[in-house]
């Protein structure tokens, strides 16, 4: 029986931590290619010049989404659905990205992380505790339990 439950536990959070790495990727080419679009315009998105930074992105977002999915879902969104936090996690991330570069852009002699970093780590866990918060089902009182 412990093994039964040990598996599914192993099972799920390796789907948790697909699910991360994609959401994570599709996350980071999304902030990379909204960042061009109101940096330089929709003229300045297309070139072979954007593939690097958009590939740098999805490989980059492949990575914290692989960690980060499991990690909060295990923590903070147990009873969200699934969709509901990606999707939550998701918005969020991408929005705070893009908000901390516009806010604090990145310098190229700049060490130490970008702030499209900071953003989209806080937007990520905003995203997780508004899902959570969302997700909370209402409690009936104790009347409604005695006439129902």
């Amino acid at each position: 029986m412990q093994v039964n439950r040990l598996t599914r536990i192993v099972d799920v959070t390796a789907g948790l931590a697909v699910a991360g790495a994609v959401g994570g990727a599709v996350s980071g080419v999304l902030i990379v290619a909204a960042v061009r679009v109101i940096e330089a315009g929709i003229t300045g998105f297309f070139g072979l010049d954007a593939l690097v930074p958009l590939g740098a992105a999805a490989a980059v977002g492949t990575l914290i989404g692989l960690v980060a999915a499991p990690l909060l879902s295990w923590g903070i969104l147990r009873r969200v659905p699934l969709g509901k936090a990606l999707l939550a996690t998701a918005i969020g991330t991408v929005s705070g990205a893009v908000l901390g570069e516009l806010v604090w852009p990145s310098n190229p002699h700049m060490i130490g992380l970008p702030r499209a970093f900071l953003g989209g780590f806080v937007g990520f866990v905003v995203g997780g505790v508004v899902a959570r918060l969302m997700s909370r089902r209402r409690m009936p009182s104790a009347t409604e339990r005695v006439e129902g």
